[in-house]
């Protein structure tokens, strides 16, 4: 986690920030974030904390190489938020984690589908893949467990026809062209859904948070697939619910 001012400068560095990118947290305070940024990911990280700023309260999702202490550009996924106006922060929240595996196994899927799969299933992470007519092409592990997916059954299968319902935070039933990986691949665009909650067929309730995002391939310019990587937020939820709970 790191705080980020007006002027872009780190001005708070958690601990784990060192677990994410081997420098010691106090090496960013005071710094400019853009100095950790691969230069390709500048612009973009520039127009996601200028719309932080703008007076959004929403979470963004900001998706850029960073640079590790080893020497290599990761690739991390931010959730922002805009805590201006809160006194405690005063700055653009950066709540940073580690997804070089996973953009990895992205980019491996235009080279061959079948080394993108074995990536793909050491992930501990959830990965859905599904291609332009909604089809689920891939599904890992971890995907199986949180969405109760049964690949004999449903891999080649529509993936609105899953054994599972989705439901948005207000407690809404979403459809499914509004489900990530739809919009991802319609507005052809990346987007992260910080909670939704889930409803197998037997009952069994999960919370999950999804990053969704097109995938081309090269000298593409027309989605080929969509994918989403999803994590199980359950337990947090509830130990949230338990907090607010306890505070009533």
């Amino acid at each position: 986690v790191c705080v980020v001012d007006a002027d872009g400068i780190v001005r708070h560095a958690s601990p784990s920030l060192q677990a994410v990118l081997g420098h010691p947290s106090a090496t960013f305070v005071g710094h400019p974030l853009l100095d950790r940024v691969h230069p390709d990911d500048v612009a973009e990280v520039r127009r996601v904390l200028g719309e932080g700023r703008s007076g959004n309260t929403e979470p963004l999702s900001l998706l850029c190489r960073m640079a590790h202490a080893d020497g290599r550009w990761i690739w991390t996924e931010s959730a922002v938020r805009n805590l201006a106006d809160d006194p405690r922060v005063q700055g653009c929240l950066l709540q940073i984690r580690d997804v070089d595996a996973r953009e990895q196994a992205f980019r491996a899927l235009a080279e061959s589908e079948e080394h993108f799969r074995l990536i793909v299933a050491s992930l501990d992470e959830g990965v859905v893949l599904v291609d332009a007519a909604g089809n689920v092409v891939t599904i890992n592990k971890s995907a199986e467990r949180i969405y109760g997916f049964r690949p004999e059954q449903d891999v080649g299968k529509f993936i609105g026809h899953s054994p599972y319902e989705v439901y948005d935070e207000d407690g809404h039933l979403l459809p499914v062209d509004q489900r990530p990986v739809f919009v991802a691949m319609r507005e052809n665009r990346s987007l992260r859904v910080p909670a939704l909650r889930i409803v197998h067929a037997s009952g069994e309730e999960r919370w999950i948070s999804v990053f969704a995002r097109p995938l081309y391939r090269p000298g593409s310019t027309t989605a080929e697939f969509a994918v989403a990587s999803v994590t199980d937020i359950t337990e947090r939820r509830r130990l949230e619910e338990l907090l607010l709970h306890t505070q009533k």
